[in-house]
């Protein structure tokens, strides 16, 4: 199980994502992110998590801000480096001109491999292995901060409106949980300045 819990994640079942079912997620992820206290940490268990609920081939967590995608983390089955692109960890959002559109309009998506923008939308993400990508915006005090964005495999289910519905809950979450992060950062590299002024008189 990831983050290091025993608690099995909620299951979808055959009816879908029940309102108990997102509770419980939403419950159980912030118990989880509260363990964890640097950005790249709660990133990490949050991909972990959403990874082991929509049953994800991967995951992968950026942040959104100044016209620039920069990467966080990625987990699951991925293509090997060599194919990976954009090389860099930051990257304009004019790689993923379709995608970005989608999420500062406040868009959840999912696209198939039939789908007729699904090219676009995965762009230079694309790997041969994968038929489903959903993507969901990190939001946190009103603001896109970045995107969660899962990918399944020929193999499994696609994703569809009722996953959409159930990420959007903790995609919400996970975005303030960095945003906390980031503060926390801030203030400890503020302390670490006036410390260093100190020593320095």
């Amino acid at each position: 199980m990831s983050a290091g819990s025993s608690d099995p994640v909620p299951d979808r079942g055959l009816q879908g994502w029940t309102a108990s079912g997102r509770l419980q997620a939403t419950t159980q992820l912030r118990s989880r992110l509260e363990q964890v206290t640097t950005r790249r940490d709660v990133a990490r268990v949050g991909s972990e998590y959403f990874r082991d609920m929509f049953n994800a081939r991967s995951v992968s967590i950026t942040t959104l801000g100044d016209g620039r995608y920069k990467e966080l983390v990625n987990v699951g089955t991925l293509p090997p480096p060599s194919g990976w692109y954009p090389k860099e960890t930051v990257y304009p959002e004019t790689v993923y001109p379709l995608t970005t559109q989608k999420l500062k309009a406040g868009g959840y998506f999912t696209a198939n491999l039939d789908d007729l923008d699904y090219a676009e939308l995965v762009g230079s993400r694309d790997d041969p292995k994968v038929q489903s990508v959903m993507g969901a915006p990190i939001v946190s005090g009103g603001q896109l901060r970045g995107e969660v964005f899962m990918a399944r495999g020929y193999e499994q289910e696609p994703f569809d409106q009722e996953d959409l519905d159930a990420s959007r809950d903790l995609a919400g979450f996970l975005g303030d949980s960095l945003q906390a992060a980031a503060g926390r950062a801030e203030v400890q590299a503020e302390k670490a300045r006036r410390g260093i002024r100190s020593s320095g008189q």
